[in-house]
């Protein structure tokens, strides 16, 4: 018996075998013993039993047996909580309250439309029986305006009581924070503020506005077009620095600005008339 196990015979060694009249040695296969799969062991199963025998030993620790009540502690479950108690500790001051709302309520959203009559007034000076001229000086002192002449004809035009009533309302406007310009660069001034709550009001006719504002508006216009014309010079003086033909122009300014040539003192030329 090959120790081996069993060997297939080759086509040759058959008919051999067969030729001398012997019959094929019987083919045996040797079922080797499977081994049976090894148990998976677990690694740090020391550690892993000491873990274990801690966790009992603090349950141990921690359960009064003396007692009738067994209790087992098990941190902040086991506190003894009031529902009053409760209660009075959220009201305290280390207790983080809800957010509340930051939005500004619609009515605190816009600046008011009229002032507060309940302020009084009287540092003014003047009050709706005062001369325009009075008027006129007390709301330039109060706002600081420069504008003498636009806050005069506003007094002309609207009246002493509506040019104080606007003041009155600037000044309100002013203590709750003021208004930004159009472009919120910034704040505008007391006497920005007079301007436009007047302008931008409904209770001002358009025939009154244009009264008031139309030299105003005149004035933007012109101031505008001198800024529009000095742009445009400036940028025919770059032009002029980086083209070729500067020279030219640098020597026709020259020529320019040099002394008058008298006519008389010029040399005539020999011309021989035959």
């Amino acid at each position: 018996m090959d120790v081996f196990g069993s060997r297939e015979l080759s086509s040759g060694e058959v008919s051999s075998a067969s030729s001398d009249g012997e019959l094929p040695p019987k083919i045996i296969r040797r079922n080797f013993p499977q081994s049976e799969p090894q148990s998976k062991k677990f690694k740090n199963t020391v550690w892993q039993s000491v873990l274990y025998e801690n966790t009992l030993e603090n349950a141990f620790k921690s359960t009064d047996l003396n007692s009738k009540e067994i209790s087992v502690e098990r941190g902040e479950e086991s506190y003894a909580f009031n529902i009053s108690d409760i209660d009075s500790d959220l009201s305290g001051p280390d207790i983080m309250q809800p957010k509340t709302c930051r939005k500004r309520k619609r009515k605190n959203a816009f600046p008011p439309r009229k002032y507060d009559t309940s302020i009084s007034r009287s540092y003014y000076g003047v009050n709706f029986a005062s001369s325009p001229e009075e008027v006129a000086k007390a709301i330039v002192d109060i706002l600081g305006e420069q504008r003498v002449d636009l806050v005069d004809k506003i007094v002309q035009t609207l009246g002493v009581k509506r040019a104080l009533e606007f003041c009155y309302l600037t000044e309100d406007i002013q203590n709750l924070g003021g208004l930004p310009t159009a472009d919120g660069a910034r704040r505008r001034t007391p006497g920005g503020t007079y301007f436009f709550i007047i302008r931008e009001s409904p209770d001002i006719s358009k025939a009154e506005k244009k009264t008031i504002f139309r030299e105003d508006a005149a004035a933007k216009m012109r101031k505008k077009r001198i800024q529009r014309e000095q742009r445009r010079k400036e940028k025919l003086q770059a032009l002029a620095a980086t083209s070729p033909s500067s020279s030219i122009l640098k020597t026709t300014e020259v020529m320019d600005e040099g002394e008058i040539v008298d006519i008389e003192n010029i040399p005539s030329p020999n011309i021989e008339i035959e």
